[in-house]
């Protein structure tokens, strides 16, 4: 059936002059009955014993779109700033009226480059933009501007803290689509274009991790790095971060790998865990029941704990990639990339290593001071006034209660953090005695 769409006005009412007619399928019924024969297929098996399970090893990839933090977006000089007014931030290249032209940032590529780097990847001196195409009606153009055969980035690799390295296939630059919003108003669907066109960098894994504990390492960790680096916020919460998850299983031993699945738009660490492990078991499941896993793209209800499907192989769209006529390649120097990676700063392990070689710290102490997005900042800035590293850190260090508030931690005026980490007998702190 057709649903009617209405773009949100800038602040935030249905503008019934702007309207849009989606074509959008109404399929609701039959992936309801779909999930209910996987929960009830799930629900059989879930009281029987662990052991096949154990038979079966995962093969995990990730998709991690990570939004640029610069001022404007990609192609437009429209600001790119999170939780304004609905419409508010729209250029008119970004609504795709006609006769306008994308204008790449410069900036942009810059951060993507330093994205790069920090990875120990290659940095590809000639990339071109092409069109992914597929109607959404969040996405005005009719398709997403990519780099889908020449990316700027290709290679490098992650090192995760249990001594695994995940190997980074490439990293591109894109463009953002449009936010749709479903039952804020009865039988309509809202839009808001604040996010259309902003900019992402695509960081796509190779299948290397092997259980939902190292995927959600994985994510941490890079999330960790883009956030020290000045690529992105990385904050989940509010979307500036989001993971497409491939998941398959195979018989342990074998080489071949199984029918994969992607759960799209996971927001979070604690759901890439969940996500996985409820497909694991999904996947297991069918198999050990003679049943084929299908290929298909699902999504995570977080409320639920569980996948739900979107599409199957059949359904999947052909997005016609052709390059873009309207960029050109984008070609940048070898002085460029010489001069962005002068600027790179500190990663957390080469932060890590500092602190254990200079501060005397120990080994997990110091990660879990570089772990956390805010906590080495404040930690630097406490050790300019001279307390005492060991005793400041102590703080930090698992499983001392504090340390798992960073957020309140992070907030404490400097000075009191100083007095609380001079007392050098031990501080009751709710219900939790840590040692100072």
């Amino acid at each position: 059936m057709l649903a009617r769409t209405y773009v949100l006005g800038a602040r935030g009412h249905a503008c019934r002059g702007t309207l849009v007619r989606a074509a959008v399928r109404s399929d609701a019924g039959v992936g309801a009955r779909h999930t209910n024969r996987v929960l009830r297929a799930h629900a059989s098996t879930a009281t029987a014993s662990g052991d096949k399970y154990e038979q079966y090893e995962a093969v995990i990839g990730i998709e991690v779109h990570a939004q640029l933090k610069s001022q404007t977006k990609l192609f437009s000089p429209a600001r790119a700033i999170f939780a304004e007014a609905a419409n508010s931030q729209v250029h008119l290249h970004d609504a795709a009226i006609p006769g306008t032209l994308p204008l790449l940032n410069a900036e942009c590529v810059k951060l993507a480059v330093r994205a790069g780097l920090a990875f120990g990847s290659t940095i590809n001196l000639r990339s071109c933009f092409d069109r992914k195409h597929y109607f959404y009606a969040d996405l005005p153009q009719g398709y997403q501007i990519t780099q889908q055969y020449h990316p700027l980035v290709s290679d490098g690799k992650l090192a995760l803290e249990n001594g695994k390295d995940v190997r980074i296939l490439r990293m591109h630059l894109e463009q953002d689509s449009g936010k749709s919003m479903h039952g804020a108003v009865p039988g309509l669907s809202l839009i808001d274009l604040n996010r259309c066109g902003t900019a992402l960098v695509e960081i796509v894994s190779h299948p290397d991790m092997r259980s939902s504990e190292e995927a959600a390492l994985y994510v941490r960790t890079l999330q960790n790095i883009l956030f020290h680096t000045g690529v992105c916020d990385a904050n989940m919460e509010e979307g500036s971060m989001r993971c497409d998850v491939n998941v398959s299983v195979r018989k342990r031993g074998e080489q071949e790998f199984g029918t994969r699945c992607e759960v799209k738009n996971v927001n979070g660490v604690r759901f890439v865990r969940k996500a996985i492990e409820f497909e694991l078991r999904r996947h297991v499941d069918l198999l050990e029941a003679g049943i084929r896993v299908d290929q298909e793209t699902r999504s995570f209800d977080a409320s639920r704990s569980i996948t739900v499907p979107l599409r199957t192989k059949e359904m999947e769209v052909d997005y016609r990639y052709m390059p873009d006529p309207d960029l050109p390649p984008l070609v940048i120097t070898e002085d460029f990339v010489r001069a962005i990676r002068d600027d790179l700063p500190e990663l957390p392990t080469e932060k890590a290593d500092r602190y254990v070689r200079e501060l005397k710290l120990k080994r997990e102490t110091a990660l879990a001071i570089v772990s956390e997005r805010y906590a080495s900042d404040y930690f630097e800035k406490v050790l300019e006034l001279g307390p005492d590293p060991v005793l400041a850190a102590n703080w930090y260090k698992p499983p001392s209660q504090l340390s798992k508030h960073w957020a309140l931690l992070c907030s404490l005026p400097i000075s009191l953090f100083i007095f609380l980490a001079r007392i050098p007998n031990k501080i009751p702190c709710a219900g939790y005695r840590m040692n100072c």
